[in-house]
């Protein structure tokens, strides 16, 4: 997908490489994890009640899609939010507000207070308290010394968020 987005951006600027982004997140990339999610549903051992979804940066747009069209997904949690495409792109900003005030399961957003951006994070906030959705902000202080590291929390600093988020998952599932 990554592919595609730069190549429309080289050809055409943000506004396409924006619209081939919210395609593809809301086509090919949907209907792949919601085949996954399907697959995971019918295999042995498998709570079937107790399965949540969790998105790393791009993936947390899908993460939110997701959950929106599967009411049966017990909880979300969203690292380090796609705060680079929040911010450039108006229309899939107004897609994940929208899916988030259509979620049912509670969510839980973790970001590194030096990410990218807390835009996602502050926004979709506000949101899911304007139509009192269950959900869980968690902004860590800033991790190492660029925003790069700060966008990598999850794999860079697991002993700061694993409490937090099994927690969450305990509480939820």
């Amino acid at each position: 997908m990554a592919d595609l987005m730069d190549k429309a951006f080289q050809e055409k600027g943000q506004d396409e490489r924006n619209k081939v982004q919210l395609q593809k997140l809301e086509t090919d990339q949907l209907q792949d994890v919601s085949a996954g999610l399907a697959f995971l549903k019918e295999s042995k051992g498998v709570d079937k009640s107790r399965i949540a979804v969790v998105g790393v940066s791009l993936g947390t747009s899908l993460a939110l899609l997701l959950a929106e069209s599967r009411p049966d997904l017990k909880a979300v949690i969203l690292f380090s939010f796609n705060g680079n495409s929040w911010d450039r792109s108006p229309e899939l900003r107004l897609r994940l507000m929208r899916a988030a005030k259509n979620i049912s399961a509670p969510v839980m957003i973790t970001e590194a207070a030096n990410d990218y951006s807390l835009n996602p994070a502050h926004m979709l906030d506000s949101v899911m308290n304007k139509h009192k959705k269950p959900h869980l902000i968690k902004i860590y202080a800033s991790l190492g010394k660029s925003q790069t590291e700060g966008h990598h929390l999850i794999f860079l600093s697991p002993q700061t968020w694993e409490a937090d988020v099994f927690g969450f998952l305990s509480e939820n599932l």
